[in-house]
């Protein structure tokens, strides 16, 4: 008998979610509140000499809304 449930198509949430334009308004709307807050913490760490940064501000606000955009519409 052989398994069929291995090869089955798998649609994520973050496919649907993704082409929403509602995602890309919370996602906008959060990466520009995450961007200030990003570029005062890569300025903290860029007068701190013990820890190199090696992303800019606008990578780890980025970084940042693609963690909380999926959960407030997962949740």
């Amino acid at each position: 008998m052989s398994d069929m449930t291995l090869n089955t198509p798998v649609t994520t949430r973050r496919d649907t979610a993704a082409k929403s334009g509602e995602y890309l308004f919370y996602f906008s709307l959060i990466l520009a509140c995450a961007v200030p807050i990003a570029l005062a913490m890569w300025l903290l760490g860029a007068l701190r000499i013990t820890r190199a940064t090696d992303r800019g501000p606008l990578a780890l606000a980025w970084e940042q809304a693609n963690i909380v955009t999926p959960k407030i519409f997962w949740a």
